[in-house]
């Protein structure tokens, strides 16, 4: 059984909550505003995975409920979506999965970083080895080919740095459904 640590952000989860994929329909997206940006294939790819499912993550930034548009983390997504469609299709997406980390340690440091969350332990799927892929090489260039390096790079599990003293922040994109199996911190983590 393969557990690993995820900081709630959202504070929505519970011990014994199985998280699943959740369809949506894609003309609820703030996808149609960039129409414009896409070929029909990747429009097309992006519209199958929401009516699959896509996680709360993916929610977040293809549909933005609640949350004020923030177009440069919509666009840091669809560009590695795009790298992973084209070269990486096995690979699970970003947006139809949930992150974690292999220790608590890497949770907690996370947790206060983005100064909210409770820890939860959790279980993948019988089966699945999520990967880890360094948190910190997600960016985005306004040069392609630069863009290219940077998802390449992720999608291939390396650091987003080769300097000696670089300390990478591997996630792990753990393939849903995923089981809550307690709650590590009692109240939210306080910086």
């Amino acid at each position: 059984m393969e557990v690993y640590y995820h900081s709630d952000r959202a504070e929505r989860l519970q011990t014994g909550t199985v998280i699943e994929l959740e369809p949506y329909r894609p003309e609820e997206s703030t996808l149609l505003l960039f129409r414009c940006c896409m070929d029909d294939a990747f429009l097309g790819h992006l519209t199958r995975l929401m009516r699959e499912g896509i996680s709360l993550h993916g929610a977040r930034y293809l549909l933005m409920p609640g949350h004020a548009p923030n177009y440069i983390s919509l666009a840091t997504e669809l560009a590695y979506e795009a790298y992973r469609w084209k070269h990486e299709p096995g690979t699970v997406s970003r947006l139809q999965s949930l992150f974690a980390w292999r220790n608590l340690e890497d949770a907690v440091r996370f947790g206060k970083q983005a100064r909210q969350g409770r820890i939860y332990r959790v279980r993948c799927s019988e089966g699945e080895t999520p990967l880890p892929y360094d948190m910190n090489g997600l960016k985005l260039s306004y040069d392609p080919e630069e863009q290219e390096r940077y998802a390449e790079r992720y999608w291939a599990g390396k650091p987003a740095s080769a300097d000696a003293d670089y300390k990478p922040c591997w996630e792990y994109l753990l393939r849903l459904p995923v089981t809550v199996l307690e709650e590590v911190t009692v109240n939210p983590i306080e910086v």
